[in-house]
């Protein structure tokens, strides 16, 4: 027995009905095109794809936002601190690096509501029921300037923490010199003197 062409096993797949050769010719041809195209698409699917960029989130953003802020804290007072060592007598050029724990904390203004619902029922049955419902609402308060620009009211801002503080200073070698920049460094920060650390340019 003969093998089949693939045009028959196309038609006892999808029996055409009796039409002219012509009408038939244009039939074939538009089951071959529309095959072509599903084939098209599947094996389209199996390529390389890019894969998908990052999406910003808001949340992602403040956290950027925020990172970007704690750094740029570190760098200001690294550079206030090294000024400041600077001056002390016996020492050259400094340079210091230092860490933050967090970045700022900022408490904002709130504006609650409560609302107490006080529910008394009495059945036929001359039972009694009481039911006290407490709900309230917070909202942050927001200012608007002349611009109508919205910004929340922070009534605290918390300060970020030391985490630790390298110095690298010229005379640091003169154990007198390393000790007063270890305390000056740690006065001026406000964090203890393990948290700092002290070393020869």
């Amino acid at each position: 027995m003969a093998e089949k062409s693939l045009w028959e096993r196309i038609k006892e797949l999808f029996p055409l009905p009796d039409v002219s050769s012509s009408q038939a010719r244009v039939l074939r041809l538009a089951l071959i095109l529309g095959l072509t195209g599903i084939m098209f698409l599947l094996l389209g699917g199996l390529g390389d794809s890019p894969a998908p960029g990052p999406v910003d989130s808001g949340f992602s953003l403040q956290e950027k936002q925020l990172e970007d802020l704690v750094r740029e804290r570190e760098k200001d007072l690294a550079r206030e601190l090294a000024r400041i060592l600077s001056k002390v007598k016996g020492v050259g050029r400094v340079e210091v690096e230092l860490t933050l724990e967090t970045g700022p904390i900022r408490i904002y203004e709130v504006d609650r509501r409560e609302e107490v619902q006080n529910l008394h029922e009495q059945d036929a049955g001359g039972g009694v029921r009481e039911q006290e419902t407490l709900s309230w609402e917070e909202q942050v308060v927001v200012l608007r300037d002349a611009g109508g620009n919205e910004k929340a009211l922070v009534i605290k801002e918390i300060q970020p923490q030391v985490r630790g503080v390298l110095v690298v200073a010229e005379g640091a070698e003169n154990a007198w010199v390393r000790d007063a920049l270890t305390r000056a460094a740690s006065r001026v920060l406000g964090v203890p003197v393990h948290r700092v650390i002290v070393l020869p340019k």
